[in-house]
């Protein structure tokens, strides 16, 4: 087959989107800004999949959902069955951002065939792709961490794609694509179906692609229910608990869900109330489940709630664009763009310097400079994530340690246990406890409290270097392996102010520890 001009052009901007999202997520994992509850989750699960200790096993998710012993009893996504080999071929959690940013930028080329096949009209349909890899929604699916979820995008727009190529077997197992991201994944298949059955026809025709509609409707509900009412619970003690978001009264995020779902659609230029009855009946219910919670993430500009309204919205403006006259189309079409556009640069999440960061509810990413204190830190990490030694940190170091299936992190379970000392050293059987106060999930993670448990429970802290913290069990303080990660470490860091290296440790019997962090050769 061959290109045309408008093909170049998409996979041109789908190529540099990648390569632009892929560095920012770099920087944010190089500077510790992802999160051990969302990238860290991911890494770890897959490593211990690869490495045969439990099917996506997780330590974080067994300590926030009571002991669950695979990813699976949390969320229902099976996609990642799928991203298996392609981890154990490049075992790092760089790989999995890499297919994250691949497969939502390589999204816009099954949105620009939709839109050509829908339109006729190649220059609108680029446009379009321009509109939806500018949109501030898309990028902050792409740059919080990794996620399953992102990667329904794509097959949303194909199965759009082969309905409307009357391809019903190719749209049948694009749906079922969509649908292993996860449990709630089922609400944008049924969106589809609703959308499809209802937009022009009568859902009481007998034709062949109403049936199909009818038919997708119905997997999608039975795959919600089943996954929630089945398979979760299945693998998860307290069941599913996720139901506890809702029915309660959020009324005091009123006016951040509002302006959140104006600045959503002012992002794309406002083109989704061209046709109301399309948008309703593909954007409804996906919008429901995140303006009905009461989870503040939900309902901000640069977390991964939006990843069904997105794609669906846009399926919406491409069919709202047809049902236009030539004349109002001419003029409507470029306003909306350049409106979403010109939007879309003030709020999205990698530019946060352009943005009013108090006033509206967006999460910012942006760069970041990385610091010699950043390196410090990656140098430890990396040498302690291959050493076999049982971790505790915090939440924004984890996913530089989730390569190791002893790593743990700071959360409500160890401040339940502050009056249990064995809970460290036997039921999670710790040997280093790594910190760092530089760091912004320091003080959301360690309070002072904490810091005089870890000494009950026999845990000397050995050095801290830059407000980067060590503590060890006492009776691995002269352990040789530790002693040499310690050290080389120091090594690589530039000499502060004596003041800054101090050694907690300094008595008679251990002097030859402290030499070996002193400032003099």
């Amino acid at each position: 087959m061959r290109l045309s001009k408008g093909d170049y052009a998409v996979l041109g901007m789908a190529m540099l989107y990648i390569m632009i999202f892929f560095f920012l997520q770099l920087n944010i994992y190089h500077t510790f800004r992802s999160l051990g509850t969302d990238l860290g989750i991911f890494t770890q699960a897959f490593w211990n999949t690869i490495h045969g200790n439990g099917i996506f096993y997780n330590n974080i998710e067994w300590q926030l959902h009571h002991g669950v012993q695979t990813h699976f009893g949390v969320h229902n996504s099976p996609i990642l069955f799928m991203l298996l080999p392609a981890y154990y071929l490049f075992p790092r959690p760089q790989t999995l951002l890499f297919l994250q940013t691949l497969a939502i930028g390589l999204s816009a080329y099954p949105l620009y065939l939709l839109a050509r096949e829908v339109l006729r009209r190649e220059r609108v349909a680029v446009l379009m792709v321009l509109l939806y890899l500018f949109n501030p929604a898309l990028h902050g699916i792409n740059l919080y961490d990794f996620h399953a979820v992102p990667f329904a995008m794509p097959f949303i727009f194909l199965t759009a794609y082969f309905i409307e190529k009357e391809n019903l077997k190719a749209a049948f197992i694009s749906s079922l694509l969509v649908l292993s991201v996860k449990e709630d994944a089922g609400l944008a298949v049924l969106s589809l179906g609703l959308f499809y059955l209802l937009k022009d026809g009568s859902i009481f025709s007998r034709s062949t692609y109403q049936k199909f509609y009818l038919f997708m409707i119905s997997v999608s509900l039975i795959w919600i229910i089943l996954s929630i009412k089945l398979v979760i619970p299945h693998f998860a003690p307290a069941g599913y608990e996720y139901t506890g978001l809702y029915g309660k009264d959020c009324s005091g995020y009123a006016y951040q869900k509002i302006l959140f779902f104006l600045l959503v659609n002012l992002s794309w230029g406002m083109l989704t109330f061209l046709r109301p009855r399309y948008y309703l009946l593909l954007t409804a219910i996906p919008w429901a489940e995140m303006l009905a919670s009461c989870r503040w993430e939900m309902f901000v500009i640069g977390t991964h709630y939006p990843y069904m309204v997105v794609p669906l919205s846009f399926i919406g403006i491409i069919y709202a664009l047809r049902d236009l006259h030539p004349w109002v189309l001419s003029r409507i079409v470029p306003a909306g763009i350049i409106i979403g556009l010109l939007s879309s640069v003030a709020l999205t999440p990698a530019l946060p310097f352009l943005s009013l960061h108090s006033s509206l509810p967006v999460v910012y990413w942006g760069y970041e400079e990385v610091t010699p204190h950043h390196r410090l830190l990656e140098e430890i990490t990396g040498r302690l994530e291959k050493s076999g030694y049982r971790i505790l940190t915090q939440n924004d170091i984890f996913p530089h340690l989730a390569n190791n299936g002893g790593t743990y992190f700071i959360w409500i379970d160890i401040y339940r246990n502050l009056h249990n000392p064995r809970y460290l050293t036997e039921t999670l059987s710790i040997d280093v406890i790594l910190l760092d106060s530089k760091l912004e999930r320091y003080h959301t993670s360690v309070r002072p409290q904490l810091l005089e448990y870890f000494k009950e429970a026999g845990y000397l802290r050995i050095v801290e270097i830059d407000g980067i913290q060590i503590y060890v069990r006492k009776d691995l303080k002269r352990d040789k392996s530790l002693l040499a990660i310690i050290a080389h470490s120091r090594a690589n860091f530039p000499a502060p102010p004596a003041r800054s290296v101090r050694c907690l440790f300094c008595f008679p019997r251990c002097l030859w520890f402290c030499r070996l962090f002193s400032h003099s050769p």
